[in-house]
Protein backbone atom coordinates (compact mmCIF):
# COMPACT_ATOMS: atom_id res chain seq x y z
CA UNK A 1 0.00 0.00 0.00
CA UNK A 2 1.56 3.38 -0.66
CA UNK A 3 -0.06 6.69 0.79
CA UNK A 4 1.48 9.82 0.21
CA UNK A 5 3.21 12.14 2.36
CA UNK A 6 1.48 15.27 3.42
CA UNK A 7 4.61 17.43 1.62
CA UNK A 8 3.46 15.64 -1.83
CA UNK A 9 1.79 18.03 -3.26
CA UNK A 10 -1.06 15.59 -5.02
CA UNK A 11 -2.77 18.98 -6.34
CA UNK A 12 -1.37 22.31 -6.45
CA UNK A 13 -4.04 25.29 -7.23
CA UNK A 14 -3.52 28.19 -9.18
CA UNK A 15 -6.02 29.52 -7.59
CA UNK A 16 -6.81 28.01 -4.36
CA UNK A 17 -11.16 28.82 -4.87
CA UNK A 18 -11.31 26.74 -8.17
CA UNK A 19 -11.42 23.03 -8.67
CA UNK A 20 -11.38 23.64 -12.47
CA UNK A 21 -7.75 24.84 -12.48
CA UNK A 22 -5.69 22.60 -10.09
CA UNK A 23 -3.06 20.75 -11.64
CA UNK A 24 -1.65 17.72 -10.78
CA UNK A 25 1.61 17.26 -9.29
CA UNK A 26 3.71 15.50 -12.13
CA UNK A 27 5.13 12.64 -9.82
CA UNK A 28 1.30 11.76 -7.90
CA UNK A 29 0.52 11.67 -11.83
CA UNK A 30 3.35 9.24 -12.48
CA UNK A 31 2.13 7.42 -9.63
CA UNK A 32 -1.26 7.09 -10.44
CA UNK A 33 -0.51 5.97 -14.28
CA UNK A 34 1.86 3.24 -12.84
CA UNK A 35 -1.13 1.93 -10.66
CA UNK A 36 -3.31 1.77 -13.85
CA UNK A 37 -1.05 0.29 -15.89
CA UNK A 38 -0.45 -2.85 -13.12
CA UNK A 39 -2.83 -5.85 -13.73
CA UNK A 40 -4.99 -5.09 -10.95
CA UNK A 41 -8.62 -3.91 -9.94
CA UNK A 42 -9.11 -2.38 -6.66
CA UNK A 43 -12.31 -1.68 -4.75
CA UNK A 44 -11.53 0.91 -2.14
CA UNK A 45 -13.08 2.53 0.80
CA UNK A 46 -11.68 5.92 2.27
CA UNK A 47 -13.02 8.43 5.39
CA UNK A 48 -12.66 11.53 5.52
CA UNK A 49 -10.01 13.17 3.37
CA UNK A 50 -9.36 10.24 1.71
CA UNK A 51 -12.24 11.01 -0.62
CA UNK A 52 -9.98 13.02 -2.64
CA UNK A 53 -7.72 10.42 -3.26
CA UNK A 54 -10.94 8.71 -4.76
CA UNK A 55 -11.28 12.02 -7.36
CA UNK A 56 -7.32 11.89 -8.35
CA UNK A 57 -7.16 8.26 -9.28
CA UNK A 58 -9.95 8.86 -11.45
CA UNK A 59 -9.18 12.15 -12.90
CA UNK A 60 -6.22 10.01 -14.84
CA UNK A 61 -6.99 8.13 -17.61
CA UNK A 62 -7.23 4.25 -17.09
CA UNK A 63 -9.39 4.74 -13.94
CA UNK A 64 -12.22 2.45 -15.20
CA UNK A 65 -9.49 -0.56 -15.41
CA UNK A 66 -8.31 0.38 -11.77
CA UNK A 67 -11.23 0.92 -9.82
CA UNK A 68 -13.93 -1.29 -9.26
CA UNK A 69 -15.58 0.11 -6.79
CA UNK A 70 -15.45 3.37 -4.60
CA UNK A 71 -17.03 4.46 -1.59
CA UNK A 72 -16.87 6.58 1.33
CA UNK A 73 -18.62 6.10 4.71
CA UNK A 74 -19.63 9.11 6.09
CA UNK A 75 -21.53 8.30 9.59
CA UNK A 76 -19.97 6.88 12.48
CA UNK A 77 -22.52 4.14 12.24
CA UNK A 78 -21.70 2.88 8.55
CA UNK A 79 -18.47 2.42 9.86
CA UNK A 80 -19.11 0.66 13.51
CA UNK A 81 -19.31 -3.25 12.59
Amino acid sequence: MFVAPASAGIAESKDHGEDANRTMHPEWRRLIEAIHEAPHECVIVVTGGGASAIAELLAVPGGSRTVLEATVPYSAAALAG
